[in-house]
């Protein structure tokens, strides 16, 4: 019989470094640990004395915006606030 197929998410660092991954429910507590691996690896693992395998899915990092779009948006609304107090004092 082929062992059960468990899907585990880490981050990008921890495949990259590896990682001891407590694991705790339905009354087990176990700690798997991975060693360095990629995105859908099966890693062995033995759970309640039964082995299984760790099919690993890297988490995608969230993309951070573009800093420069933001200095670009807080400059221009400096600038735009300087130019509204000019025209408020030109008119008066």
């Amino acid at each position: 019989m082929a062992p059960k197929v468990i899907p585990i998410t880490i981050t990008a660092e921890q495949a990259a470094t590896g990682v001891d991954l407590p694991v705790q429910g339905s009354g087990i507590n176990a700690t798997f640990q991975i060693p360095p691996c990629r995105d859908g690896d099966l890693v062995p693992a033995y759970l309640a004395g039964n082995e299984v395998r760790l099919r690993i899915v890297i988490v995608k990092e969230r993309s951070r915006p573009n800093a420069a779009i933001g200095r670009f948006l807080g400059a221009f609304a400096v600038i735009a606030a300087v130019a509204g107090v000019v025209v408020v004092l030109v008119q008066r």
